[in-house]
């Protein structure tokens, strides 16, 4: 076919390798720098981790002392004012955050290279000359509070709370980095000021720089700043192994929501431990991809579960978990625990195949490669090993991970997934009544129980142990624990095949250099235009390792009638569930059997299908994703297996505050235009759209003349040219033009709603008429945006004045721009 338009764009800066030259440097204080050069484009990025989290907190342990500080950072130096600060931060470009885990705490910012000095100096000013007010404790004490509650709003963070006091109860691994609400509420300007003056000392931290400038120009910059610190001297607190306590032990917890919350796990190791690999390999093979074992058993054939993940912690103090988190309609939790249980522990009863091992480590491989792509995660992979003191842990991870075998797998699924190992909590929605302890384990009951009270991230821990013994089933907030049988066995806890003390730390001299990734060449953009109006769009980046293929194709919400609405979005998850040459598993095989991940949806005025692959595999993306344009069959069967997986969905986001105050506020202010939609529908449209239907909206969505094929990466754009030349060569243009819905009619009086809610938390949108793609004032919308709230959260002029006043935990505002005039929209909560 002949091309009848092609425009190549010559990108004018090189296009590296994610990172060439990492030196670390330890100062005399005891500071660790690790300066890496990443020559992408001219930006810099910096992080500072303090070792300083909720494991670690020692008298104040419970109290989220390490969570009230990062939120107290940059209020106040010694030299500067808040609103200084603010001032100076917003002019290196306000990408700036922070967050605080169980072992560390971690502050950064990006910004371009002109401004790196400037951002080293403010780092520097806000964690080595902080200064409290106690306007500013009180400010903060009562959004962190407000956090709080957020948190208790969110069920599968309820779930993980009532399983981490089951599996390690009373170890610090235990207690939630937020704090509980007593504990937190008691901490003292005094108790801070210590805090601070004891942790944020130079031996506690590590700072990572990465950017387009020189590796040793970068780490003089931070030694200049941070080098004049002196040590505390004071030593961290000991993480004590978790006592023995055999399994299985059973949690139930009762709140207020409509699905049912598990989490079922095992101890196992912490990061230093060999059993790291094949842990990690189980996991894998247990959740990632829809090709996944429990993918394939929960959502896919049995529909059993609404959401599913599975994590191997395994963190840098001896308290690991394997942990397996599912949300369900109360009615099919049982039969999901039973299925994902069996599916867990069947692990150890066979060897894994082996096209399924390989899938597995070319996932991990991908993965790596994929992380490596950003600056922002490039940096946060250095800084993660510092810690760890092997810089090149993660490397070495992948290759530790690809030497896996089956009979690995087996092993440690033997060794660790057994009925005295076993730790299980579920939170119970009270309007399903009194839970079945029959679901846990037969003959479970009240002569197996060990304990009941209150949560104490909900009531507080003073509360929760008043509380002990006189709570009832079916009571908000209560929980009860169960001791379970197993058979007599000696306890993986009292026997590890590990040593007890971190092995990885390296003994690094003063200065260490060495080279990750080489230089990359120039890369160039080209479109291209076929005879039948399909665009081609290629982007030759030959540093990164990866390719994105993607298809963009017009039509979105915009094309659904009122009856119809979520039936675009369902058109396009259907593209993955079969065509004429692949069943639905089949095409997600052919991706992630690769290590790649491939997926679609519909969004406001387009759809979206997509696959992120190794490089090599450029080739055989673009023939998956035309495969799925082109031949999507729309199988009736699977038809209804997605309506199944998008009510579930739906039924997910009527847990979710966000979800539903944004659903709601959109109509108010849309009305019956599209741009009102949901992007899953409703429950009401979603049941009654016929596969007659779908397929109406598939010929709108296979139109070569309102596609867009793009790909990035690592290619060669004549060689992908010729590639979808053959692959569209005999497609013509369908001729039918998409529906036209015309602009909105915006309410021409202000509308106000209330929605009644069980909800802990208030959540305010405000969302005003907005405008279109091509409006001339879309440059000033953007500026406003970032004026009032950032480009980035958190930032901009209502956080500072809202959250700053301690009136809310979150504050946004965020411009909606479409082929038919928008919105600008603003939430708090």
């Amino acid at each position: 076919m002949r091309k009848s338009l092609t425009i190549i764009l010559l990108l004018l800066s090189a296009i590296s390798a994610p990172a060439q030259r990492v030196l670390r440097t330890e100062l005399e204080n005891g500071l660790v720098i690790v300066a890496a050069e990443v020559h992408a484009n001219p930006t810099v990025t910096i992080r500072v981790y303090v070792r300083t989290g909720g494991v670690i907190e020692g008298p104040y342990q419970g109290a989220g002392i390490s969570h009230y500080y990062e939120h107290l950072h940059g209020d106040a130096s010694e030299s500067y004012t808040k609103q200084e600060l603010d001032v100076w931060d917003e002019s290196l470009g306000g990408i700036s955050n922070a967050y605080t885990s169980n072992a560390h705490t971690c502050y950064h910012q990006t910004s371009t290279v002109e401004h790196f000095e400037s951002m080293v100096a403010l780092m520097a000013e806000t964690l080595l000359r902080q200064e409290f007010t106690a306007e500013a404790i009180a400010s903060q004490r009562g959004i962190i509070l407000k956090e709080i509650i957020m948190n208790l709003d969110e069920a599968d963070t309820r779930a993980w709370y009532r399983f981490s006091h089951t599996i390690y109860p009373g170890s610090p691994a235990a207690d939630p980095v937020i704090g509980y609400p007593d504990l937190f509420g008691a901490v003292t300007e005094a108790d801070l000021r210590d805090y601070y003056t004891s942790r944020y000392t130079p031996e506690n931290m590590v700072v990572v720089v990465a950017g387009d400038l020189d590796a040793g120009e970068m780490t003089a910059e931070v030694a200049a700043e941070f080098g004049g610190a002196g040590r505390s001297g004071e030593a961290l607190p000991e993480v004590e192994r978790p006592a023995d306590l055999p399994g299985p032990r059973y949690a139930v917890e009762y709140a207020t929501f409509d699905q049912a919350h598990l989490v079922f796990g095992f101890r196992t190791v912490p990061i230093w431990a060999d059993d790291l690999y094949a842990l990690d390999v189980a996991m894998h093979l247990l959740t990632t991809g829809r090709t996944s074992r429990l993918y394939r058993v929960l959502l896919e054939e049995r529909q059993l579960a609404t959401d599913f993940r599975v994590y191997s912690y395994t963190p840098t103090f001896d308290a690991g978990e394997f942990e397996v988190y599912l949300a369900a309609d109360p009615a099919r939790l049982p039969e999901a625990y039973r299925t994902a249980y069996d599916e867990v522990v069947g692990l150890a009863e066979g060897l894994a195949d082996p096209g399924e091992l390989e899938r597995v480590k070319n996932t991990l491989l991908a993965d790596y490669v994929f992380d490596g792509e950003s600056l922002d995660t490039r940096a946060a992979r250095l800084g993660a090993d510092a810690l760890l003191g092997d810089l090149e842990f993660s490397a070495g991870y992948v290759d530790g991970c690809r030497a896996v075998t089956a009979e690995a797998v087996r092993d440690v699924a033997a060794r660790y997934f057994t009925p005295d190992n076993l730790y299980a909590a579920v939170v119970w929605p009270v309007s399903a009544g009194e839970f079945d302890l029959g679901v846990f384990e037969e003959g479970l009951g009240e002569g197996d129980l060990v304990e009941c009270a209150l949560s104490a991230e909900a009531r507080g821990l003073a509360a929760s142990v008043e509380s002990l013994g006189n709570v009832e089933p079916g009571e908000p907030d209560a929980y009860f624990v169960y001791r379970g049988k197993a058979p007599e066995a000696a306890s993986v806890w009292l026997s590890p095949d590990y040593p007890l003390e971190n092995t990885l730390a390296r003994d690094y001299p003063p200065e260490y250099a060495f080279e990750l990734g080489e230089e990359g060449g120039s890369g160039r953009m080209r479109l291209t235009t076929l005879d039948s109006g399909l665009r081609l769009l290629v982007l030759e980046d030959p540093g990164v390792g990866s390719a994105w293929v993607g298809a963009l194709v017009d039509g979105g919400y915009r094309v659904e009638t009122l009856q119809d609405e979520g039936a675009f979005h369902f058109a396009m998850r259907m593209l993955l569930e079969g065509t004429g040459s692949r069943t639905g598993p089949e095409t997600m095989a052919a991706i992630e059997d690769r290590g790649g991940s491939i997926g679609s949806q519909g969004l406001r005025d387009c759809g979206l299908l997509s696959a992120h692959v190794l490089a090599a595999d450029a080739p055989l993306a673009l023939e998956v994703v035309t495969d799925c344009l082109r031949d999507a069959t729309f199988p009736p069967d699977r038809v209804e297996a997605e309506r199944r997986r998008l009510l579930d969905e739906l039924a997910r986001e009527d847990e979710a505050p966000f979800s539903v105050a944004l659903r709601e506020a959109k109509r108010a202010l849309f009305g019956v235009h599209p741009y009102s939609h949901n992007q899953r529908g409703t429950t009401e449209t979603v049941a009654a759209l016929t596969r007659e239907r779908l397929l109406d909206y598939r010929d709108l969505i296979r139109r070569p003349e309102g596609t867009l094929i793009a790909v990035a990466g690592d290619v060669d754009s004549r060689k992908v040219e010729d590639l979808v030349e053959e692959l569209w060569d005999d497609v013509p243009a369908a001729g039918t033009p998409l529906p036209v819905c015309g602009p909105p009619a915006f309410p021409e009086e202000n509308v106000s709603l209330a929605l009644d809610s069980d909800r802990e938390q208030t959540i305010l949108y405000w969302f005003w008429p907005g405008m279109r793609w091509d409006g001339g004032d879309r440059y000033k919308m953007l500026m406003l945006d970032s004026v009032l709230s950032g480009i980035h959260l958190p930032n901009g002029r209502l956080h500072a004045r809202l959250r700053g006043a301690g009136l809310v935990y979150a504050v946004h505002a965020y411009p909606i721009f479409g082929v038919e005039p928008g919105a600008f929209g603003l939430y708090l909560g």
